[in-house]
């Protein structure tokens, strides 16, 4: 993105609710040069899909940290009245760089879920709570 016109760029797994250091370069430089984003990997490999039946991050098994912190937002998103799947969804469609979420999906249900969860309205608060793209 700082070396060549791109329209567009996939960012996969790296702007999600358990790791946001896609926000500190790339998508910056991505807004400021109109060059859209796809993000993949928003349930980072099931972990944010359901912490309690997918147990892994980055196709590895999870660290007791990283389940902990998954369960914990799960809680959050759950105190604001959606799951944590649609949280994970959302979260990486509010950034203004962001032009698609792309999903995986393994089976028809996971499909009409995605499609279920896109649809979702997430609170402003649980937003915040949740640490989503805001304006400056």
């Amino acid at each position: 993105v700082q070396r060549v016109d791109l329209d567009c760029v996939l960012l996969a797994g790296r702007y999600t609710l358990l790791d946001r250091s896609g926000a500190e370069v790339l998508l910056p430089h991505c807004a400021e040069r109109n060059v859209g984003v796809v993000i993949g990997g928003v349930f980072n490999s099931g972990l944010l899909a359901d912490p309690d039946a997918n147990q892994t991050y980055d196709y590895l098994p999870a660290s007791e940290s990283l389940r902990a912190q998954a369960r914990e937002l799960q809680t959050i998103a759950h105190s604001g009245g959606v799951t944590l799947r649609a949280a994970a969804l959302h979260f990486g469609m509010v950034h203004p760089a962001v032009t698609s979420v792309v999903v995986g999906a393994r089976t028809a249900q996971e499909i009409r879920d995605d499609v279920e969860d896109a649809a979702v309205v997430i609170p402003p608060s649980l937003g915040a709570q949740l640490g989503f793209f805001s304006p400056p």
